[in-house]
């Protein structure tokens, strides 16, 4: 059997992180006007998950032949087009892999309107259309946030302000609330949205503005440095979530307790999780800790809420207005546009544990994609 080439290894690589890799050939291609062949080559010194220290890299790869030179300068390449992330801490840098998924976003960001960046698009439409709903995996790696202006405070039912600092409530715990989590992080990053960006490049411009992706601290770092999106203050970013939550966008972030890397403010016609969550899957995204409640007697059957119920949990059935929690998706959008204040949200009944952080909540993935793509091997399903 001929020896497979490093592009083509590469897409392996890929498709044990997300199954069936859809058009393998437009991956392959991509790389390959991605990287030069000798970097592509390196690129294969790191592990498959999981990180190596600086020195350990720089004493493999010399032990592998690579000048001191060489060395920078594929490194290098491979940061820039991010393949490759640096993970800042003491006592020195570490190097990991990307997620292919992240890839493909910084990808379509860097290379916007090039047709190199159409391939990655394609990529990645091709996986939020058809990957998405075959991951070997079974655990979300989003979760929803409900707009903090639908969140009340315990037994005042007063809403929150969404430029308001949080006190200690029952109803919650700060990594529900938006503004507690922003308020929490050292760097916010801001980066266009890649959906609506592949949206755009094939054809299909979304109406929605396209800066609407947050990156916090490390990861903020990483991709401002490769110049994949920009610093921007606390003011600015709070800003962007009323503007997000005014137009109907859903928040999106890890499904992790304590610091945050991402948060997406995503719409129903180009997002794969909202798409996920549309079909009832949960290996994507899950709901937030909330649920809607309608009194029905205050409830005038306008319809307003059910313009931006995308899951279907709120509908009008002959003129009155029917409501399926096991649909709701706790993004409080409904909450906040009821003219008549006939829904509320309150804490949901029963929901899947968060991880504690968000590397713990990335292994466990990684595990996951692992085992699923062994079991497929075997049984040939």
């Amino acid at each position: 059997m001929a020896k497979k080439d490093v592009y083509e290894r590469m897409c392996d690589f890929f498709g044990l992180q997300i199954g069936e890799v859809p058009d393998r050939d437009n991956l392959i291609r991509a790389f390959k006007q991605s990287l030069p062949l000798e970097t592509a080559t390196f690129y294969f010194l790191f592990p498959m998950f999981g990180e190596i220290s600086e020195s350990q890299l720089r004493k493999k790869a010399r032990r592998k032949g690579y000048s001191q030179e060489e060395i920078e300068q594929h490194l290098g390449k491979l940061i820039d087009e991010s393949f490759i992330e640096k993970h800042f801490g003491e006592p020195e840098l570490r190097y990991a892999r990307v997620f292919c998924v992240f890839v493909a976003e910084n990808q379509v960001r860097k290379k916007k309107g090039t047709a190199l960046g159409k391939r990655y698009a394609k990529f990645w439409m091709d996986l939020a259309e058809v990957s998405t709903y075959n991951l070997p995996t079974k655990t979300p790696y989003a979760r929803v946030l409900a707009a903090e202006e639908s969140i009340p405070v315990a037994e005042t039912k007063e809403r929150i302000a969404i430029n308001e600092s949080i006190e200690e409530t029952s109803q919650a715990v700060p990594y529900d609330f938006v503004t507690e989590m922003l308020r929490n992080t050292e760097r916010i990053a801001l980066a266009e949205c890649y959906c609506r960006l592949s949206m755009g490049m094939a054809g299909k411009p979304c109406e929605h503005e396209e800066e609407t992706c947050f990156l916090f601290d490390e990861a903020a770092r990483g991709v401002v440095e490769i110049g994949a999106a920009r610093y921007i203050t606390l003011e600015e970013a709070l800003e962007i979530v009323r503007r997000c939550e005014d137009a109907g966008l859903v928040h999106n972030t890890n499904n992790a307790q304590g610091k945050i890397t991402f948060m997406c403010n995503c719409c129903p016609c180009c997002c794969p999780i909202l798409g996920a969550l549309q079909k009832g899957l949960t290996n994507v995204g899950t709901p937030s800790h909330f649920v809607a409640e309608v009194d029905f007697d205050l409830c005038q059957a306008c319809g307003t809420c059910t313009e931006v119920c995308y899951t279907h949990a709120l509908t009008l059935v002959d003129g009155a207005l029917a409501f399926e929690a096991e649909s709701c998706i706790g993004c409080g959008l409904c909450a906040g546009r009821c003219p008549e204040g006939a829904i509320t949200m309150a804490i949901r009944e029963e929901t899947q544990p968060l991880f504690k952080t968000a590397a713990a909540l990335d292994a466990k993935i990684q595990r996951e994609a692992i085992l699923g793509k062994a079991k497929a091997w075997i049984t040939g399903k």
